[in-house]
C-alpha cells in the first residue's frame, strides 16, 4: 500500500466518525510519511462544518441583546475581560516603546560622548614644533 491509499483510508474512516485504523505493518513501513495529524485532523475541516464562529470579531464582540429604547447594553463577562486585556496589552506596548526610545537616545548620547572624548584626547596631544610654514613667508 502506498501513502496515498493509507491517507485516503484514514480520511474515509474519519468521515464515518470512527477511529483511524492503520495496521502495524503499514505504520512501521511508512512511519516517516504517515503523520498522526491525518488521523487526528479536526472534525470541522473533514466534515465540512463551518469554521468556529467565535474566531471572527463580528459575532464575538457585539452585544448578545439590545434594548428597544436604545439604552447601552452592558458588557458580557468575557467581553469585559477581553477589553481589559487589550487595554493592558496596549499600555505594555506603549511602555516598552518608550523604554526602547530611551535606550536608543542613551546609546546615541554615549556614542557622541565617546567621540568627543576621543577628539579631546587627540587635541591635547603634543604638536610638532615650528608649526606650518606658509608659501608666502618663504618668498620674503
Amino acid at each position: 500500500m502506498n501513502i496515498v491509499t493509507i491517507l485516503n483510508k484514514s480520511k474515509v474512516l474519519l468521515q464515518r466518525k470512527s477511529v483511524c485504523h492503520v495496521s502495524k505493518a503499514e505504520l512501521n513501513t511508512r512511519r516517516k510519511a504517515l503523520r498522526t495529524r491525518f488521523c487526528l485532523e479536526p472534525r470541522r475541516r473533514i466534515s465540512a462544518i463551518f469554521e468556529n464562529p467565535n474566531a471572527t470579531s463580528a459575532l464575538r464582540d457585539g452585544p448578545d441583546y439590545t434594548f428597544r429604547d436604545n439604552r447601552p447594553t452592558p458588557y458580557g463577562v468575557m467581553q469585559y475581560k477581553r477589553i481589559c486585556q487589550s487595554i493592558e496589552h496596549t499600555a505594555a506596548i506603549i511602555r516598552y516603546n518608550k523604554e526602547i526610545d530611551l535606550a536608543l537616545q542613551l546609546e546615541k548620547r554615549r556614542a557622541e560622548e565617546l567621540q568627543a572624548e576621543v577628539q579631546s584626547i587627540l587635541d591635547k596631544k603634543l604638536k610638532p614644533k615650528g608649526g606650518k610654514v606658509d608659501a608666502n613667508s618663504k618668498k620674503r
